[in-house]
């Protein structure tokens, strides 16, 4: 079975999502990524370097300009590198862990025509930002392209109902591959006490001002904010950090490499996820996970999963106050080491190996149902 995956991103967490996987992939099948021109070379697995990706420092009209042009072409450059990897029509496996921001029903319909059967992996139900309207487009495109699709995977059996819901595609076409948890050495030497950690884009619907609320209720104690946003966002936090006295509250707003990304969980005790809305799994619970951190989460979409499954944090309420309680909580557990057998569970049932094995599952059983149709 040959696995063609498409990923034009080229660092942050998602591309280490997929390059995970695809190592681990690798081992059991033929796997090959088309992905951009500029992006990290893999030491096991095959690159097709042949998309062009969005200038990040184009701004303003030429921002768009280039990102209507860069994803128009996309299509055309991903048909020829597939075109001359498959092997036999109907076999082979394209599998989008991600989709073009524009446009996205295009590559998925180049890559039925050619003869692959389409998956895709669908990370979030709904978008980050809701409101607008380029959000609402890029949704009814998604959408699309999803409708598109052979199959469909999300990382919880709690996200299959909501999506068959809200997009109205058929419950037939939907399984559930859970998220992986990254193999990683955890550096214990490293590891302070106690500090709680808000990791990740400072987005609307993240919880953070409960957060920080919640700080202010447990005493000012040791924690940081770390990941980057607009000016706004990084202003209002500065602001309410200042206004409550949380002077043991470390705020680094700033884009984070994956390089940096061991020794800033290393230094803290409790990873919080405080999110308001958010229709899907997290990737930063599962790299808590990785590190060793018991997680604080609220009751949004697949968040409580890992947590309530592993034994590995708490789930709070919506309210600063629920959510300082469960962070005192972990703390006081966490310091008596409750959740370390619960960590050690999810690392090895959620390996990166355990999660290809049941991707290649689910591939084998799509070909054979797309067999039985035809």
């Amino acid at each position: 079975m040959k696995i063609i995956q498409y990923l034009h991103t080229t660092e942050g967490g998602h591309r280490q999502y997929v390059m995970v996987l695809a190592e681990a992939l690798a081992r059991l099948e033929d796997v090959v990524l088309v992905t951009a021109r500029n992006a990290p070379e893999s030491m096991s697995v095959r690159q097709l370097a042949v998309l062009n990706a969005p200038d990040p420092l184009k701004q303003g009209l030429g921002r768009i300009v280039n990102r209507l042009r860069v994803y128009w072409g996309q299509p055309r450059d991903f048909e020829g590198a597939a075109r001359a990897e498959i092997k036999a029509p109907g076999v082979d496996i394209c599998h989008f862990q991600e989709l073009p921001s524009l446009f996205p029903s295009r590559i998925v319909s180049r890559a039925r025509k050619i003869g692959y059967l389409t998956i895709i992996t669908i990370h979030n139900i709904s978008p980050h930002e809701t409101t607008g309207l380029i959000a609402k487009l890029r949704q009814i495109g998604l959408v699309r392209a999803w409708r598109n699709a052979d199959l469909l995977l999300v990382h919880s059996s709690n996200l299959v109902k909501e999506l068959v819901e809200t997009s109205d595609v058929s419950p037939s076409k939907v399984a559930v591959a859970r998220h992986p948890i990254w193999p990683a050495a955890l550096g214990t030497d490293m590891r302070s006490p106690d500090g709680y950690l808000f990791f990740g884009h400072l987005r609307e619907g993240k919880g953070l001002p409960d957060f920080i609320q919640s700080l202010s209720l447990l005493g000012n104690p040791r924690a940081s904010i770390v990941g980057s946003g607009t000016a706004q966002a990084v202003e209002q936090v500065r602001h309410e950090l200042e206004s409550l006295h949380l002077t043991n509250c470390t705020f680094d707003p700033r884009f984070v490499s994956d390089a940096e990304v061991p020794a800033i969980f290393a230094q803290h005790q409790i990873l919080v996820a405080p999110y308001t809305h958010f229709v899907a799994q997290s990737g930063v619970t599962h790299l808590a996970a990785t590190y060793g951190l018991a997680t604080v989460v609220t009751a949004v979409g697949a968040l409580p999963d890992l947590i309530e499954e592993y034994g590995v944090g708490e789930v709070a309420g919506f309210e600063p106050g629920s959510l300082a309680t469960a962070m005192s909580r972990a703390h006081s557990r966490a310091c008596k080491g409750e959740y370390d057998v619960g960590l050690a569970r999810a690392r090895t049932e959620l390996s990166s190996d355990a999660i290809a094995q049941k991707l290649v599952e689910l591939y084998q059983g799509c070909s054979e149902m797309k067999q039985e149709d035809d």
